[in-house]
């Protein structure tokens, strides 16, 4: 039987905690104040219901871990009302009050009145220490912007922490992913770090393991179709200190945000974060790479076919609407159809050469104006602004094949409406291929219209 929720902070209030249980299941918590009340506790380990005994009265923002010999590290900020400098510090003592001898300096950042400052956090690979943080700016000419950092040390040598190095990963989604062969966490496929890269990277969580690489999964800035922005969640690979492969796991319009990772023994990843829904509140996402995992919850079920057939069928229908749009595309192939008249000429109600060609002229100057209005059209996969998952060899044919289904199906209601039911007007065939082409191709490639407009 569950027992009722405990209250182990006695009357302190509480801005941050920290939790760590070692390989022998020795559970030890640190929990801190907020900014405006700082103080820094721990409570006995392996005991909840102790008194609270301090550590730090200036501490916030504590993170602990283990290391694979069992020797506690721990960090925690002094970062006082209305000052400016954010102290980062660090020991590995684990007695209850350290000395301050015990307890080192490991970075200074400065971060603006009025600026966020997330972090840090800190993640162990075999024999190293990584620690992040990110500022994010809400004033000033350079509102908006992030600068996420990250130090690194030897187990233990907080006195040879390196320079602060400033964070990026690709800001773009076309991503080339492949084969990773090194050692390292069971991830899959992964990317390089090839621009166009971004430096808005925040909520950065590390997980710490025995391996020599680190991974992390933090919130990004990232292109969403085409000319957009959204915040998305991505993992990021460390060897040797520094960024070396990426993974972007959320692709949405919706805010993802408070990421976390973890592994299994078999150095396979789980991750979760939480996204933004449609209605109020978020909804929590999950991923693994585990191929059990993977198997299970690759089988969609019937609820989920028809979740994903109606997103599909409302974001066609609602781009639909976004047909006034497509008029403008309809100028060309129009003067291009009177400049062509001498072609038809003598055989207006003909299906001759001339009519052919006079009208063949017309479509292939509609279909120029068109991608040159659609300027990702060649990157865009349809239907992928609804359905999450497009697999990798259904791209390229779902590229091609959707235009020229378009094309066909254009070709074939302005032949049904005109020649074949006896009433050859070309200018007739002109107006209802453009329309029908437009009203599929506002319906299909809405997402790239908007972006574009």
């Amino acid at each position: 039987m569950e027992s009722p929720p405990q209250k182990i902070s006695a009357e302190i209030k509480v801005g941050d905690y920290a939790v760590a249980v070692d390989e022998q299941g020795k559970l030890v918590v640190w929990f801190a104040g907020p900014r405006v009340a700082p103080g820094l506790y721990r409570l006995t380990d392996n005991r909840l219901d102790g008194e609270p005994i301090l550590i730090d009265e200036l501490g916030i923002r504590p993170t602990i871990v283990f290391d694979a010999n069992g020797t506690l590290h721990a960090l925690w900020t002094h970062y006082p009302m209305g000052q400016p400098k954010v102290t980062i510090l660090y020991s590995d003592h684990a007695i209850a009050t350290p000395d301050e001898q015990e307890i080192h300096t490991v970075a200074t950042p400065k971060a603006a009145l009025g600026s966020l400052f997330i972090g840090p956090t800190m993640g162990i690979a075999a024999n190293t220490a990584y620690v992040f943080w990110s500022i994010e700016i809400r004033t000033g000419v350079a509102a908006g912007a992030v600068d996420a950092r990250y130090v690194t040390f030897p187990l233990s040598h907080p006195q040879l922490a390196s320079t602060p190095t400033q964070l990026f990963v690709p800001a773009d989604y076309h991503l080339t992913y492949e084969t990773w062969l090194q050692d390292g966490f069971r991830a899959g496929r992964r990317s390089r770090l090839n621009p166009p890269r971004t430096g808005k990277v925040t909520q950065i969580y590390p997980h710490s393991s025995h391996l020599s690489e680190l991974v992390t999964i933090q919130r990004t800035l990232a292109q969403f179709m085409m000319r957009g922005n959204a915040y998305q969640v991505g993992t990021l690979f460390f060897n040797n200190q520094q960024p070396e492969s990426y993974q972007l796991l959320s692709f949405t319009g919706g805010d993802s945000r408070y990421p976390y990772i973890t592994s299994d023994d078999g150095n396979w990843l789980y991750a979760a974060w939480l996204e933004r829904g449609k209605t109020d509140g978020f909804r929590i996402m999950y991923a693994s790479t585990n191929p059990t995992i993977k198997q299970t919850y690759d089988q969609l079920s019937l609820e989920d076919y028809k979740t994903l057939a109606a997103q599909t069928l409302f974001g066609l229908l609602s781009s639909a609407l976004l047909f006034p749009f497509i008029l403008m595309w309809m100028i060309a192939p129009i003067v291009l159809y009177l400049i062509t008249f001498p072609l038809r000429k003598n055989s207006e109600n003909d299906l001759s050469a001339g009519v052919i060609l006079s009208l063949g002229i017309s479509i292939a100057g509609y279909w120029m104006t068109k991608i040159g209005f659609l300027g990702g059209l060649k990157h865009y996969v349809p239907f992928s602004a609804w359905l999450p998952i497009i697999p990798e060899w259904m791209a390229g044919p779902l590229q091609f094949a959707v235009p020229a289904a378009i094309l066909a199906i254009s070709l074939a209601m302005a032949w049904r409406f005109t020649y074949k039911r006896q009433n050859p007007s070309s200018i007739l065939f002109l107006v209802l291929y453009l329309a029908v082409d437009g009203l599929l191709s506002a319906a299909i490639y809405g997402p790239l219209i908007l972006a574009t407009n």
